[in-house]
């Protein structure tokens, strides 16, 4: 269900903070970022913590029974395991 998408997209709660703290060194790691796509990547700061909120909003709204709240956690585990593999995936693809 749409529910369901939404409530998958709960991983990314820390990654409002996670973007602000690296784009506070893009200027000294990427200076050939220009001043205007450093700008529009800030703006999407506010953008993803209102995303994380309306997130919250629709999963708490939609799972309100202990079993739908299972089924929100298996959802959020099924997600992460996804996201570990990709990185398991890049660390293996790119090696030191």
């Amino acid at each position: 269900t749409w529910q369901e998408a939404v409530c998958s997209s709960l991983t990314e709660m820390s990654a409002p903070q996670i973007h602000k703290d690296r784009l506070a060194g893009w200027p000294e790691h990427y200076p050939w970022v220009q001043s205007p796509g450093l700008a529009y990547f800030r703006t999407r700061i506010p953008l993803a913590q209102r995303g994380v909120e309306h997130g919250l909003a629709v999963t708490f709204a939609y799972f309100t029974t202990r079993e739908l709240q299972q089924r929100a956690l298996g959802i959020l585990k099924f997600k992460l395991d996804i996201l570990w593999a990709m990185l398991d995936a890049i660390d293996k693809a790119y090696p030191e």
